[in-house]
């Protein structure tokens, strides 16, 4: 078949068409063969496969077996002439939204349940949802689409000129990714809503066809007259009037690949118009990516799990298990299907071995593409809630199924499918842990927030000039803002009492990959060099880097200095995830280093001497620069963040970043005309004009103020949540200096250097929001409880974790005591160590800090907890607060008044005093 197919591929006309199809405005299609080559390679080093490229054509034809593939994404040019070196990193994989100039959004209906055209019923089902496909298709876009025979289904591929990005320079882009992903979002779940439609009108082909929802980062189809893997049966175009599938095979006649080529040709010379363009974008605005969706009950997300493996039986007595754990494959879901009974079992307190065994056993028949890679990825992830299986969503790796509801029970109480299995497993007689309630208040705490930017001054400016937008990153732009214009008075002295700061704001971003960190990191860079200062982003965080080096001239026997990083005016970070995480000394001693930077001015010298030449060759400065920090939304593996203080000098910056709105995306595309550069050029023309001031001072009024929002910002953090109520006791200074900072940047920019009570409560406003979203981050990305041991004598992280599991066991007593290989086992799992790190880590549990006891039974050792744990009395969580923050915001527009009228009292005073 090689030799025959090779041959095919090979005819001129074959190849103009292949090349029509992959090309669009100088864009083109990635060709991969076999969907398992999708690059060339060249040494040690790799690049994607340009179908246009008539080389590498032939390098295409002559290595794959029989099907030839190309992307939906149609890149920028340069991206085939990009090597990649070896080591290649699965997660940098080549071609990405961020590179994608056009995609062709498309919809792909096959035969279910092994059914191939070759039996007549199913032949006539596909053809049946086809004509259904292509009519609701029509209403939208009319005849803007191109309908392919796949081989054993229907492709429908809609005008790549509809995903058009608005980004047209040839370099990665991410808000290409932004932009492209909520489309890809939007399309997915119209397709969902489409394949029930379906089912609904034409029950005659349930069962016999179904409808993926595949359009994603980098997804491939086989190209027109390419050939299907298992049938003879190429891809070739059908007609809209009388959609009937002609079964093609090879070889094909000229007038046969005549006839193909004009069909794609009309397709991509019909352009559509700016109606059906709004069309499809009415129509995506309604297919909005839903919110994450919190369980119902008052049951926390379960991590826990029970000390011994709670037996398949009792699992698949709760309905859902019972029908996702079932032997047979499904003609759709099946990835999630394993990604879910992944997590089930590790949550029911399954080994990593056992689970995988199970799970490849139990999918060997469902085809699921890269089986161990998606075992693998979900190992230490928690079941999707109820709310979200039953909710309509994304294919995988979105956890929804609402798509698989046919093949569930109706939708039930339980809040959660863990809920229910520790349930069923605690009747039996098996520990299991137990389910923490949550305080009701704290659980029903709903507080609307604003994000009320009319008194920020420039805002819209900088908020434009990201290229970004949607209410999600409202949070984000306010750092933004805080920063920027903290920038301006840096070493500015900011006094209130006995609170003595500068006026730096550094902020950490929490950004997900291709959601808008280089749009702000392109921001402040460009704001900083506008304002001509030095911008600057240590490329490895070693001492030297960040502090500088000391240099001897061997002739003079002088010393010069060459400052680091931390001298420039502005620093950013990026993937700052190890810096904030290793233990690993180098990006400790640039934590210390970093720490010391950002204590307040001038109070902050940074030394660095070596021992060659000591004290008079020591090089020490007093940095003024904001850091600016990125990290992606990813769970910590430890609370070093929190432990080590470094917590205490950031102002975090945690978008909740679900999708952005298509709709608006859509329409932005099309009818926005907003100039980012005179955006920004506009907001660096403000922040240029602000004359700096040397320092600020609070009025009697605004102290008060202080002093009670300072008290009002405490309650919001003790009433959180108890590991909150933990965090708030190491940063109820970090909160109140942050708010005097916030309100003197208030002040800054109405060119006050007296700090008024209007000041204190914008600023609080803003810092309310901020710290509500910083929960957030720390609830869901921090471990530990971050009580600093408190009621564990001590043991934190990873070892107060195995404690609670010695309490939860009852092992709390000589004669309760549980066998030391089953602490050691547990050692193991917590720690990720093997078993002579293990007994290193239970010696010293006993012989050094004293936290178990042992003894011997039967010629086996026995260990239980010596103490009685308490919980932190200093962490209580506290309910019933009413916060400032609701209140004010239903006066926000008055306030907004009052300023202004206190702005025209002041301009009036000066007039008259100049006058006089």
């Amino acid at each position: 078949m090689k030799d025959k197919t090779s041959g095919h591929y090979h005819k001129l006309g074959v190849q103009n068409i292949i090349k029509r199809f992959s090309t669009y405005n100088a864009a083109s299609k990635a060709g991969v063969f076999d969907n398992k080559g999708w690059y060339k390679y060249g040494d040690d080093k790799r690049r994607l496969i340009n179908l246009l490229d008539d080389e590498d054509y032939q390098y295409l034809v002559n290595k794959f077996d029989k099907r030839l593939l190309g992307t939906l994404n149609y890149f920028r040019p340069s991206v085939f002439q990009e090597w990649q070196q070896k080591p290649w990193d699965v997660a940098e994989s080549l071609g990405g939204l961020e590179d994608t100039m056009y995609y062709m959004l498309s919809i792909d209906l096959d035969l279910a349940n092994d059914y191939t055209v070759n039996d007549v019923k199913a032949l006539e089902a596909l053809e049946t949802a086809a004509r259904f496909i292509s009519d609701d298709l029509r209403k939208v876009i009319n005849d803007k689409f191109l309908i392919l025979f796949s081989g054993n289904g229907i492709y429908f591929h809609l005008h790549p000129e509809f995903v058009a990005s608005g980004e047209t320079n040839d370099a990665a882009c991410e808000s290409r990714a932004t932009e492209l992903q909520n489309i890809l979002d939007a399309f997915n779940l119209y397709i969902q809503t489409l394949e029930r439609k379906l089912f609904q009108e034409c029950p005659e082909v349930h069962g016999l066809v179904k409808v993926d929802a595949i359009n994603n980062r980098k997804r491939v189809f086989k190209l027109p007259l390419t050939t299907h893997k298992d049938l003879p049966y190429l891809v070739y175009p059908i007609g809209f009037r009388n959609i009937q599938i002609r079964l093609k095979t090879l070889p094909l006649s000229d007038d046969e690949i005549q006839e193909a080529a004009k069909s794609i040709n009309i397709f991509f010379d019909k352009i559509p118009s700016l109606e059906e363009h709004k069309q499809l974008g009415t129509l995506l605005s309604t297919y909005n990516k839903p919110k994450e969706v919190n369980s119902k009950s008052k049951s926390k997300e379960v991590h826990d799990v029970p000390p011994v493996p709670i037996p398949i039986d009792i699992i698949k007595e709760e309905q859902i298990c019972s029908k996702i754990f079932s032997h047979a494959s499904w003609p759709k879901g099946n990835t999630r299907r394993v990604a879910f009974i992944t997590t089930v079992l590790r949550r029911s307190g399954w080994d990593k071995r056992s689970t995988k065994r199970f799970v490849k056993k139990t999918a060997i028949n469902w085809k699921v593409g890269a089986l161990d890679h998606v075992i693998d990825s979900w190992l230490d992830f928690d079941p999707p809630n109820i709310e979200t299986i039953y909710n309509i969503g994304s294919d995988y790796p979105e956890m929804t199924m609402g798509d698989l509801r046919d093949y569930f029970p109706l939708k039930p109480d339980y809040s959660h499918v863990m809920d229910e299995i520790f349930r069923l497993a605690r009747n039996k007689g098996f520990q299991v842990p137990e389910i923490e309630l949550k305080d009701e208040n704290n659980e029903c705490r709903d507080i609307k927030l604003k994000y009320g930017t009319e008194h920020l001054f420039g805002f819209n400016d900088l908020e434009t000039a990201t290229s970004l937008f949607g209410m999600e990153y409202k949070i984000a732009f306010k750092v933004l803002w805080y920063t920027l214009a903290s920038f301006r008075i840096a070493i500015s002295r900011i006094k209130a009492g006995r609170i003595e700061l500068d006026g730096r704001i550094s902020p950490l971003f929490v950004l997900p990959a291709g959601r808008g960190k280089n749009q702000i990191k392109t921001v402040i860079k460009k704001t900083i060099e506008g304002l001509h200062c030095d911008y600057g982003e240590p490329t490895s965080l070693h001492a030297e880097q960040l502090v500088g080096k000391t240099v001897k001239n061997s002739k003079t026997g002088e010393f010069y200095h060459n400052r680091g990083y931390l001298n420039d005016d502005y620093v950013v970070i990026d993937e700052a995830y190890q810096l904030l995480t290793s233990s690993d000394l180098k990006y400790a001693e640039a934590r210390k280093y970093i720490r010391v930077a950002l204590d307040p001015y001038p109070n902050n010298t940074v030394h660095k001497r070596t021992t060659e030449y000591g004290r008079e060759g020591a090089l020490e400065f007093n940095p003024h620069c904001p850091i600016s920090l990125f990290v992606q939304p990813i769970r910590f593996e430890n609370e070093i963040l929190v432990l080590e203080g470094d917590i205490r000098r950031f102002t975090i910056a945690y978008p909740l970043i679900q999708s952005s709105n298509v709709s608006e995306t859509l329409r932005r595309r099309i009818f926005d005309e907003s100039d980012n550069k005179a955006a920004l050029d506009s907001f660096i023309t403000l922040m240029s004009s602000l004359e700096p001031i040397e320092s600020f001072q609070f009025s009697e009024d605004a102290k008060k103020s202080l002093e009670h929002l300072s008290n009002d910002l405490y309650k919001q953090g003790v009433s959180y949540s108890h590991k909150i109520a933990c965090l708030n006791e190491s940063i109820i200074y970090t909160s109140q200096n942050t708010l005097v900072k916030f309100s003197a940047i208030q002040a800054f920019q109405h060119g006050r250097s007296t700090v008024e009570r209007i000041d204190i409560i914008l600023a609080y406003m803003d810092l309310f929001e901020i710290m509500e979203h910083t929960y957030k981050f720390i609830e869901a990305k921090i471990p530990g409880s971050l009580d600093y041991g408190e009621g564990w004598n001590g043991a934190v992280q990873n070892d107060q974790q195995l404690l609670k599991w010695l309490h939860a066991n009852g092992a709390n007593s000589k004669e309760n005591a549980i066998p030391k290989q089953q602490y050691i086992d547990k050692i193991k799992e917590l720690f990720g160590i093997e078993k002579r790190q293990a007994e290193s880590v239970y010696k010293k549990h006993f012989e050094v800090d004293g936290w178990i006891g042992k003894t011997k039974k039967q010629k086996k050792v026995f260990v239980w907890l010596k103490f009685q744990p308490d919980e932190c009395n200093n962490c209580t969580v506290q309910s019933d607060f009413e916060f400032e923050y609701e209140s004010y915001i239903q006066c926000y527009e008055q306030l907004l008044i009052e300023e202004a009228q206190k702005e025209l009292h002041t301009a009036n005073i000066t007039i008259k005093e100049e006058a006089g």
